[in-house]
């Protein structure tokens, strides 16, 4: 029903169908769907009005910030609107998450972004390309000693991973993506903090040539 909601099936300001229709339509049970109507209003997606019933939410209301609903609104539809705003968020976190874990990263956390970044080099495919990008940009996140920024990467996993998809589907941006990886990492492990920022900054960068929608 999310998905419905999210791809324009059911756009904002739509009055959704009584419960025996959606019980009909998702062939699951009411306890099922009433939960599930439960999570959808707490991400923003639903509202209950009185002799209204259960409406669309205007889509400035959806919590873009909820993995599933960033994770549908990126696969159904709206790809084009979020990725260049999502690369936008990236770059006022990411280069300067960068910048202090060259400063307070534990060896702990520096073997964990060689193995993410070692998993990249080694990768047999697009998918496990993927997996060991998001590992690597996420284990930046935990060793920039701000735990505030763990989240942040959690929330917006789903967003990076079609981002990720989309980049990694030309062989040609693997190529140049690899060694400005290893940059990173070696500015990190180097302590530089003022290199780790600008590598980083310039994988963004890239990142939003590589999939078409460069950030102003």
């Amino acid at each position: 029903m999310g998905i419905n909601i999210v791809s324009g099936l059911y756009p904002p300001g739509t009055v959704m169908p009584n419960e025996a229709q959606l019980l009909q339509e998702n062939g699951v049970s009411r306890t099922a769907m009433r939960e599930a109507i439960k999570i959808l209003t707490a991400k923003g997606l639903l509202e209950s009005r009185p002799r209204v019933g259960l409406r669309v939410r205007a889509a400035k209301d959806w919590n873009l910030l909820d993995p599933d609903v960033l994770g549908w609104y990126c696969e159904h539809g709206g790809f084009a609107t979020i990725a260049p705003k999502l690369n936008q968020m990236r770059r006022m976190v990411e280069p300067f998450a960068a910048a202090l874990a060259a400063k307070f990263a534990t060896k702990e956390q520096l073997d964990v972004l060689r193995d993410a970044y070692d998993g990249m080099a080694k990768a047999h495919n697009v998918e496990e390309w993927i997996t060991y990008d998001l590992a690597f940009h996420e284990a930046i996140l935990a060793a920039s000693g701000n735990e505030l920024l763990v989240p942040l990467g959690n929330m917006i996993r789903e967003g990076l991973r079609t981002i990720f998809t989309v980049s990694a589907s030309d062989p040609n941006n693997t190529t140049y993506s690899l060694p400005m990886h290893k940059a990173v990492l070696d500015a990190i492990v180097a302590g530089d903090a003022a290199l780790a920022e600008s590598k980083m900054f310039e994988i963004l960068q890239k990142s939003s040539e590589a999939i078409g929608y460069e950030v102003v």
